[in-house]
């Protein structure tokens, strides 16, 4: 399996019908990106029920909209290509922006931002990938490798600066990634977020005491704004 084969899905939204077609258009000849749909406002892109995007375009219209941004609609913010200058009046952004196009819109252009927007995309993170039984594992992306990891293998995740840190029985896996983007890809109930630094692998817990959880030897704090949900979790008093 190769990156070149596993084009990253895309969004348009565009109030103006015309400028999403000929930004669809320039997104189909590129093998790197998958178009998923085009909406006219990000409300009905984030309602969306496909996987969520790596890339957003959106037009100026959507940005002086005002919208009120669901940041929980999509586990890891996309990167964003603008079709405008950002207007003075338009709320900031929550996500990356990779460039900003002005109108009319030119092919080289548009393919120059594609560009940059798949080399910030590209340089995070883990992916979990399609695959024929995905409830039993997850493809991350380490540099440039794709590793199979099995969810029952994992005993612990830990956060280091702006990498984390994967922990099985056989290996210690470093992905650039955040905490965040690691709770939507590890399943409920079987992993528990218990501080902002670690999540557990509930079956792999052998003792909770107070603020500590040990997990195969290894001492876990659990954070104070985490204690209560843990301990309901875990069935303790």
């Amino acid at each position: 399996m190769s990156e070149a084969t596993l084009p990253l899905p895309c969004l348009i939204i565009a109030a103006d019908a015309l400028l999403a077609q000929q930004a669809e258009g320039f997104l189909a000849t590129s093998p790197s990106l998958q178009c998923l749909g085009s909406y006219s406002s990000l409300a009905a892109a984030q309602a969306q029920a496909g996987p969520p995007p790596a890339l957003v375009v959106l037009d100026e219209a959507t940005l002086l909209q005002q919208p009120d941004f669901t940041l929980g609609a999509w586990p890891e913010p996309p990167v964003v290509i603008l079709l405008a200058q950002v207007p003075d009046q338009a709320r900031p952004l929550p996500w990356p922006v990779a460039d900003a196009i002005e109108k009319p819109l030119h092919f080289p252009r548009f393919l120059k931002a594609t560009q940059k927007a798949l080399e910030m995309r590209l340089q995070p993170v883990f992916q979990s990938l399609p695959t024929p039984n995905n409830n039993d594992f997850i493809v991350i992306k380490q540099g440039k490798q794709l590793l199979e990891v099995v969810f029952d293998e994992v005993r612990y995740v830990e956060a280091l600066s702006d990498y984390v840190h994967i922990i099985t029985g056989q290996r210690k896996i470093l992905v650039h990634g955040t905490m965040r983007a690691m709770e939507q890809r590890f399943p409920n109930p079987l992993f528990l977020r218990v501080h902002r630094s670690y999540i557990i692998n509930t079956k792999w817990v052998q003792g909770l005491e107070r603020n500590t959880i040990t997990i195969t030897h290894k001492q876990i704090p659990i954070g104070s704004t985490y204690l209560k949900r843990v301990r309901h979790e875990l069935g303790a008093l």
